[in-house]
């Protein structure tokens, strides 16, 4: 294809590039851009998995994909890179005394210190972290404070520092005041603004994690149940924060110093309930709507599991959502756009469903693409797959 003959169709940019592009059978202009690599590691020490950078690869063809995308003879351009949005998460830790007993503080620091070392060495600019501990011996009563202890930046070596250096020179100490801790960090993770090189416009996530019940009992639970609801539902949804739960504690016997019904309640009410969990069980692990953290005989699993969930959380915050851009005074049709997956050599094809498949962040001026139901966890988990989008021919399957 003839450079000149490019110059006939509207510019298109994604993200960090501009590029051309033409689509054979149709008038609008196309182009294929590739996510090179698996968008997340869904499951144990997965720490997001797949490309480091976790953008987009796009580079220059001149081949046609032969209908296998859209059903014209096929799309081909200039290609450059973009990025996948970013995420911005504040851990939430529960520093009171009952964290002392079953080495649980123990693998907290064990695991959470880990967590920080694989999140410097991925070096992504499209994840940020920080972090607060509430009640502990340096801190006691957070939410009154209002502050961000280590504000959420791209964990550099100097952020992995800070926040592991929060951690060991603290003790457990003092109460449970969930409520006002989380109102805090609700209001200052939504006035969050990233600086560079944390990429702009991204997901705001919490993740609570506790062992115990809050001060205020029954009342207190219901207002961060509430509260929790109310964050993951704000309209426009780019502006919701997500609530994940981690609980740390015994289960099976009295709810008195640990409730897994609250932390469960706590999940739902954020938006991360597990798949096929039932908020009501509080004996089996397995069927529980948050992570569930159950101290044992062995200190050493204890902070294996508890890394293990940190690095699920962190798959599941991110890599389902792949932002675009066009450019002022040009124009993009929405009905000329296709997604597919391609894993060990094989593509498939995504339907456009807000199911099971893919859709629009705004179908009236869209600038994402979001994978729902399957198809996120398909992607998300992959190892070895990616997803290709073209902009500009007819989807094969609706």
């Amino acid at each position: 294809m003839r450079i000149a003959s490019l110059l006939r169709y509207p510019l298109v940019v994604l993200s960090l590039g501009v590029l051309s592009a033409a689509c054979a059978g149709s008038s609008a202009p196309g182009f294929k851009v590739t996510d090179g690599g698996s968008s997340g590691g869904g499951g144990g020490g997965g720490g997001g998995g797949g490309d480091d950078d976790g953008g987009f690869v796009v580079g220059p063809t001149d081949e046609f994909d032969a209908g296998r995308i859209s059903g014209d003879a096929g799309c081909a351009g200039v290609k450059s890179e973009g990025k996948r949005s970013p995420v911005y998460m504040l851990i939430v830790l529960d520093g009171s005394g009952s964290m002392q007993s079953s080495s649980k503080w123990t693998a907290s620091v064990q695991a959470l210190t880990q967590f920080f070392q694989q999140v410097q060495g991925a070096n992504d600019p499209a994840f940020g972290l920080g972090m607060t501990v509430f009640e502990d011996s340096r801190t006691s009563s957070f939410g009154g404070n209002g502050s961000i202890q280590i504000p959420i930046r791209v964990v550099d070596s100097a952020q992995a520092t800070a926040l592991s250096t929060r951690l060991t020179s603290s003790s457990p100490y003092g109460g449970t005041p969930t409520y006002t801790t989380m109102q805090a960090a609700y209001t200052n993770v939504a006035a969050f603004n990233p600086q560079l090189p944390l990429l702009p416009n991204g997901k705001k996530v919490i993740v609570l994690i506790s062992d115990g019940v809050p001060n205020g009992g029954a009342t207190e639970q219901n207002n961060v149940i509430n509260l929790a609801r109310q964050k993951a539902n704000i309209q426009p949804a780019e502006l919701a924060i997500t609530t994940f739960s981690m609980g740390v504690g015994p289960i099976g016997g009295s709810t008195s110093s640990y409730d897994p019904k609250f932390m469960a309640q706590v999940a739902v009410a954020g938006g991360t309930a597990r798949p096929n969990c039932d908020v009501n069980n509080i004996s089996d692990a397995t069927r529980m709507c948050h992570f569930q953290l159950t101290p044992g005989s062995n200190p050493s699993q204890l902070a294996t599991d508890f890394l293990a969930a940190i690095n699920t959380i962190r798959g599941l915050a991110a890599s389902c959502e792949y932002a675009f851009t066009v450019p002022a005074g040009q124009q993009l049709d929405p009905n000329l756009v296709s997604v597919s997956f391609t894993q060990n050599g094989q593509s498939t094809e995504v339907p456009k469903s807000t199911t099971n498949g893919w859709r629009y962040d705004n179908p009236s001026n869209p600038t994402k693409v979001i994978l729902e139901g399957g198809w996120c966890d398909q992607v998300r988990n992959a190892s070895d797959g990616k997803i290709e989008i073209v902009l500009g021919c007819a989807p094969k399957v609706n």
